[in-house]
């Protein structure tokens, strides 16, 4: 494979680079090596002077105390062992007293000089030698070529080493990264050859996971992209489904574009449409403050909806157009427009009227039901002359109920039917029509007066034939009843009840209850006679209490929860008193305040009465 041109110059380069800092180093390492050389000579050579004239200067000194010339000059002459030494002196009191050679140091020899005293007592003498700096110049010089030599030799040596290392795991993957680099494209990523994780700082790997990477970025970039067209194709399905057109409006609020269907729908031309402003297809321009409100949203750039007008078709109809749109905005955010859906609402708005109408008539129906069931409804003053001081408090949920208090007599004794029926509002009046019809049955036969338990029993019977409950079909229906009655003689009252206690407080304030049967009437057919039992209760001042399960169902409290017996039991205490009126108000007070802001459940229907309290006064009048 040739090399390309860029690889042969960069290659190049690094050699050029290379050998100039080799012979930059060789240079510095020579010179340095020279400059400590030469130190170094002059050190050891003053060194080894020193230490010859301390082992032989002595023996000169003596030699020449004694007078002996011959070993004064043999021992001098043993100095030049050394080759920097080329003339030795001997001092006495500052004088020469013997030198060697005799002649003294030659006159053309670059000495140095370095001057020794002798150790031995009382004397001064001193031996000065001459060196021959030259001659320690020509060594280092020696030296210094040697080791230049060598020196360039070793650093070359590491520098083709490492530029051939360079080139074997830099220049190469460089190349081949470099290489791949140039021919790869956005869709097909090309891995770079002969990398390894310890080249180029692993860039070379990185560069593959990157094409590794993107080769997996592409392929799901595709897929989104099919997903995206897919999806496109079902936003335009689904809002062709959902909407009946599409439009645009420029920034002078004209129309600019509107799709096909609505010219369908419509039956006008876009001449008639494009250009145009909403408010001039529009029939009900009269109505100024609802155009006011819809041009001041559009000046604002604000999103709209579900704003409604009427357009004149082109075959002369009336069409409700109903549109929302939102502003539009170009990348510098200028505003450049609205774009929006419109439906044709006008079959829905007819329903809507129709079905307006058939609710107002159908609430004038109720409510005039409400008026028919309230005059049937047994009222305080009916049930005073017989029952006393009496407080009775009826709220159904809805403007009808299925709760319901009546009062008859068979014979000449009074009863009170109080009853919770299935259901409320229009449901439950149904079921309080049927029950009232039945026990107008049960007190128009002509029969002595029956027992409580015997009306119970009754009710059932009726309630079974008139929703046509036999022993293979049940109902859905059916209801909670107490019945009440007060003897002849005024001293005791009787009761039995189907789910629904009555409750005795005592002028003390305890409380009794007296349980009713654990069974509605009603629902299912029954084989046998309802085991309602028969409650004789004296009257002893005590004030009894009824009330429908819609006060202890009662959702309410925190946490929420039902209201149950219990609480209902606190509430009759809390009056501190067994008068009718408090009792019932406390029950009332209560069940407000235990439901909060949560909605009312159920009706709720309470009854008290205290028989003794009115008897006491008609006695009091009699006499």
């Amino acid at each position: 494979m040739r090399k390309s041109p860029e690889r042969r110059g960069l290659i190049f380069s690094f050699l050029i680079v290379y050998l100039a800092i080799v012979f930059l180093l060789a240079g510095l390492v020579t010179v340095g090596f020279h400059l400590y050389r030469s130190q170094v000579s002059r050190s050891e050579a003053g060194l080894q002077v020193g230490i010859v004239a301390v082992e032989i200067g002595p023996l000169v000194v003596r030699a020449y105390q004694r007078q002996d010339s011959e070993a004064v000059k043999q021992l001098m002459r043993s100095f030049f062992a050394f080759p920097a030494i080329h003339c030795v002196h001997l001092f006495e009191g500052g004088k020469v007293v013997s030198s060697w050679p005799e002649r003294g140091c030659p006159e053309h020899m670059q000495a140095g000089i370095i001057k020794v005293p002798m150790p031995v007592e009382d004397t001064g003498f001193v031996i000065e030698f001459g060196l021959d700096n030259a001659y320690d110049k020509e060594q280092n010089w020696v030296s210094t070529r040697t080791f230049g030599v060598l020196s360039v030799f070793v650093i070359l040596l590491v520098a083709v080493t490492f530029t051939l290392l360079l080139i074997r795991l830099v220049m190469r993957p460089l190349m081949h990264l470099q290489q791949a680099m140039l021919i790869s494209t956005p869709d097909n990523p090309v891995d770079a050859k002969d990398v390894n994780a310890h080249q180029l700082g692993g860039a070379g790997l990185i560069y593959n996971q990157m094409a590794a990477t993107a080769r997996r970025y592409y392929s799901k970039m595709e897929k989104t992209q099919k997903q995206l067209r897919d999806s496109q194709a079902r936003f335009c399905d689904m809002a062709e489904i959902s909407t009946d057109w599409f439009y645009e409006l420029d920034r002078n609020f004209k129309l600019a574009y509107v799709s096909d269907q609505f010219f369908q729908l419509t039956g006008l031309n876009k001449k008639e449409v494009v250009g145009k402003t909403l408010a001039s297809l529009a029939l009900d321009q009269d109505e100024q403050g609802k155009w006011d409100d819809h041009q001041e949203k559009l000046m604002r750039n604000t999103e709209f909806r579900q704003f409604e007008f009427r357009i004149r078709t082109g075959d002369g109809r009336d069409c409700v157009a109903n549109i929302s749109g939102k502003p539009v905005f170009s990348d510098k955010g200028k505003f450049s427009g609205y774009r929006g859906t419109g439906r044709d609402v006008t079959q829905f708005r007819r329903n809507q009227e129709a079905l307006a109408e058939a609710n107002q008539n159908f609430g004038d129906s109720v409510a005039y039901a409400s008026h028919f069931q309230h005059r049937l409804l047994a009222k305080e003053q009916d049930l005073r002359p017989d029952f006393g001081k009496v407080r009775f408090i009826w709220q159904p949920r809805d403007l009808v109920g299925g709760d319901f208090l009546t009062y008859f007599s068979i014979g000449e004794t009074p009863y009170i039917a109080f009853y919770d029926c299935t259901g409320h509002g229009v449901p439950g009046g149904f079921m309080v029509m049927l029950v009232s019809a039945a026990i107008d049955r049960i007190r128009t036969q002509p029969t002595a007066p029956k027992n409580c338990s015997e009306i119970l029993q009754n009710i059932h019977d009726e309630i079974c034939d008139a929703l046509d409950i036999t022993p293979y079909q049940n109902a859905t229906d059916g209801l909670d009843c107490a019945i009440i009655c007060l003897s002849r003689d005024k001293k005791y009252i009787e009761y039995a009840g189907a789910n629904i206690d009555l409750l005795a407080v005592s002028k003390s304030g305890t409380l009794a209850r007296y349980p009713a049967m654990r069974q509605s009437l009603g629902y299912q057919y029954l084989d046998k006679a309802l085991a309602a039992e028969r409650h004789k209760i004296p009257l002893d001042g005590q004030c009894f209490v009824l009330a429908t399960d819609g006060i202890v169902t009662q959702i309410g409290g925190m946490p929420a929860r039902m209201m149950g017996s219990r609480y209902f039991e606190a509430l009759l205490r809390e009056a501190k008193s067994n008068d009718p009126k408090k009792l019932a108000n406390s029950l009332m007070r209560g069940l407000r305040r235990w439901q909060g802001s949560e909605e009312r459940r159920d009706d709720v229907m309470v009854l008290a009465f205290c028989p003794e309290e009115e008897l006491s006064d008609r006695n009091i009048d009699q006499a």
